[in-house]
């Protein structure tokens, strides 16, 4: 039995770029146990008794709804807009960094790209803020988001 939740750990640590789940495994009254720490829920659960077996797959099957969720990007627009009214970029040498519009380019995990004025001026505080900030209105628990800062291209210039 043992062998059975050493084996969901290892699954879990091999998919936590994907899933940010932790496993511990505890001994408790001489019953082993292995908690999961989705975000701020805890799963208990022992292999031997098959205690909280079905906690454990309404999370994993949450997490993979979450994981394939796909945001139009209207509405990822209107919540970039939300955001920037709140906290603008910091500025580069004096030149203010426009966050143009933001799309989805792609699910499992969630990845999302940026258009912008400056890519390799916006901190990674500031990219940890919007990640935080897309989790929040999204509501993507558990799941690792990915986002992408892209200079958009000039009309102007000549190819």
């Amino acid at each position: 039995m043992i062998a059975l939740l050493l084996y969901i750990c290892l699954k879990i640590y091999k998919e936590s770029d994907a899933f940010n789940l932790k496993c511990i495994i505890s001994d408790v009254d001489g019953k082993k146990y292995c908690v999961l720490n989705e975000d701020q829920r805890i799963i208990k659960l022992t292999a031997s008794e098959g205690f909280g077996n079905e906690k454990l797959m309404e999370s994993v099957f949450h997490a993979y709804e979450v994981w394939n969720k796909r945001i139009t990007t209207g509405a990822l627009n209107n919540w970039l807009n939300e955001v920037l009214t709140k906290h603008q970029p910091p500025a580069k040498s004096g030149k203010r960094i426009k966050l143009r519009y933001i799309t989805q380019i792609s699910a499992r995990p969630p990845t999302f790209v940026i258009f912008c004025s400056y890519p390799d001026s916006v901190p990674d505080s500031y990219k940890r803020f919007l990640v935080n900030e897309l989790r929040v209105a999204f509501k993507f628990p558990a799941v690792a988001i990915r986002i992408h800062l892209r200079k958009g291209k000039n009309p102007f210039e000549d190819n």
